[in-house]
């Protein structure tokens, strides 16, 4: 059993505050002992008929030192909630940096209840776990090694019989520590199937109420919560089981002292002031070890959620070797941009950390403002080259150039900012329809918003709220149908001109057909004057774009117009003869 994580040894200040804690321990037990001292003296004195007014010294010694302990106990907790907080806070920046940085492939590994919950829940955890594990185990090396110091000074004997109990007394911490481990590790993987499953239930809440399957995930929901329930009870169980047993042993430990003070007490080989010093002392030896073994149990679940953040803070965005990222090219692109995809390779890591090969050996390029749309089977890789493209991933090996110029990764502000993407659920916040409109450009004009609003076909919905424009939406505030949300998402990169390049990842794949052809104007519209990359797999689509690139076991299989694509017998008719035939794709 690994009393403390090498992790939290590499935090800032982390050394310091053990060394200071540990510093405290040993002024905590001299305060012990002084309590002893002072206490079994004034009661051996009365027990030989002295007065209790005489004995003033001894009770303020007892009492000054019950004060210094009180008083490092306040101070050893406030040093510790600010360094937890520190703590906490630098990790939860952190955290998010480097999701905001590794893109949609972090959420998409790890999954986006996992991150919410450990940002939210999982650092208040780590938290927690440093504020209660550190004082612990200073405590455990100092306050019993001290005390028995004290013990041995008092009476060898009871020294000895107390350091005989601990090595049990530690073996048995060990063996169940394991247990709890294991039993702590299995709740954390069923919390984290919880959030996962949860937030993505939530998530997709009308598209099951469509399918008229909301009643079988919520029995599913029900039976992943219960899973958890369980394995948390399982958890407490061997908790409360390790306390008892660790109290037994110090009731064992204690008793056998007693009764040999006892009887040398009546063969006069010790004095009755050492005698009740020992016995005042050695309950708070064995304190140290029992609040231990405690609060181990309870900081278990920090313990796996700092494991699984620094998992998250160690990994890429497809656990690979990256190239070195350099910046792309002055934009906004125009129409004699040119983009070119080279050999392109990408890896998704899945939750054993095998990787999956979903690109290989990408070749495409693009050039002005072409319409270029992306087919190929579930599975094919379209919606990886998408977000590729949209600078959410880095490709592991093969080269882009764009106008030219050799550039790693599309990863970077300077292509980013030119980028409109849209998604199947495009995200809606938690303001007004004005802000949500604004997301891109808010510093747009009204005609501006007008001008989208109109290109959008906005205007019946915003007919509809009861305040316009001003009416909140979003997050449990008033709710939007599917094609609502694609509309206003589509106004954010219609009000934005400097995004010349917009990416559609399967815009349409949860609407029905009537609201997808009530969708198909306001989306061309959009995509005048841009470089549009438009990965689906409807294929009445095609029809509309300049070109297509047909995706087959992640590399692309052929490309060419519509027209070229059908005179010929390859990847982009089979494709078309499997969606006739009504194959998932």
């Amino acid at each position: 059993m690994q009393l403390l994580d090498n992790q939290i040894l590499e935090f800032d200040g982390s050394k310091r505050v053990l060394v200071l804690l540990i510093a405290s321990g040993v002024a905590d037990a001299a305060a012990i002992f002084g309590q002893a001292i002072g206490l079994a003296s004034a009661i051996t004195n009365v027990w030989y008929g002295a007065q209790i007014a005489d004995q003033w010294l001894y009770l303020a010694i007892f009492l000054v030192c019950y004060v210094a302990r009180q008083i490092i106990a306040t101070a050893r907790s406030s040093a510790m909630e600010r360094f937890s907080q520190r703590i906490g806070t630098d990790l939860r920046r952190s955290l998010t940096e480097h999701a905001f940085d590794q893109g949609q492939a972090f959420v998409s590994r790890f999954g986006s209840g996992a991150v919410t919950t450990t940002l939210i829940e999982g650092v208040t955890q780590v938290e927690n776990y440093l504020l209660l594990i550190l004082p612990k185990v200073a405590d455990l090396f100092a306050i019993p090694i001290a005390l028995a110091v004290a013990l041995f000074a008092l009476d060898w004997v009871s020294g000895i019989i107390a350091l005989a109990m601990l090595p049990f007394i530690m073996l048995y911490m060990r063996f169940l520590g394991l247990n709890a481990k294991m039993a702590a590790e299995a709740q954390h993987d069923r919390y984290e199937k919880m959030a996962n499953h949860f937030s993505d239930t939530l998530r997709g809440i009308s598209t099951l109420k469509f399918f008229g399957v909301s009643k079988s995930y919520a029995e599913k929901v029900y039976d992943i919560s219960e899973r958890f329930r369980k394995a948390t009870i399982k958890t407490i169980r061997v908790a409360t089981l390790s306390s008892l047993v660790i109290d037994l042993f110090r009731t064992f430990a204690l008793a056998a002292i007693a009764i040999m003070l006892g009887f040398r007490l009546m063969d006069g080989s010790v004095a009755l002031m050492p005698a009740l010093a020992v016995l005042i002392i050695v309950p708070e030896f064995f304190g140290a070890v029992r609040r231990f073994s405690t609060d181990f149990h309870a900081s278990l679940d920090g313990k796996n959620q700092l494991a699984t953040i620094m998992v998250m803070l160690n990994s890429s965005s497809d656990n690979m070797p990256k190239m070195p990222k350099q910046a792309t090219e002055t934009l906004p692109w125009n129409m004699n941009s040119q983009l070119e995809l080279c050999g392109i390779g990408l890896s998704h890591a899945e939750e054993n950390d095998a990787l999956h090969h979903v690109l290989t050996n990408v070749n495409a390029r693009a050039r002005g403002f072409a319409r270029i749309g992306i087919v190929g089977a579930s599975g094919a890789g379209k919606s990886t080259l998408a977000q590729m493209l949209a600078g959410f991933s880095d490709p592991e090996c093969g080269s882009i150039k764009l106008n030219d110029r050799d550039v790693s990764t599309l990863h970077a502000d300077e292509w980013c900012k030119h980028v409109a993407f849209i998604p199947q659920n495009p995200y809606i916040f938690h303001a007004s329809l004005a802000d949500n409109l604004r997301f891109y450009a808010p510093n747009a004009t009204d005609e501006a918003l007008a001008r989208a609003i109109d290109a959008m076909q906005l205007g019946e919905l915003i007919n509809e709220l009861p305040y316009g424009l001003d009416t909140v939406i979003g997050q449990g505030e008033r709710p939007l149908s599917g094609g609502q949300a694609q509309r206003i998402a589509l106004a954010r990169a219609f009000l934005d001109e400097s995004r010349t390049i917009v990416v559609f990842d399967e815009p349409t794949a949860h609407l029905d057909i009537e609201t997808e052809y009530a969708l198909k104007q306001p989306m061309l519209n959009l995509m005048h004057g841009k470089l549009v990359f438009f990965a689906t797999h409807r294929l009445h689509w095609m029809a509309d774009m300049d070109e297509i690139w047909v995706l087959d076991g992640g590399t692309i299989a052929e490309h060419g117009t519509l027209d070229e694509l059908l005179t010929r017998e390859g990847a982009y008719r089979k494709l078309s003869a499997q969606l006739r035939g009504g194959e998932s794709v």
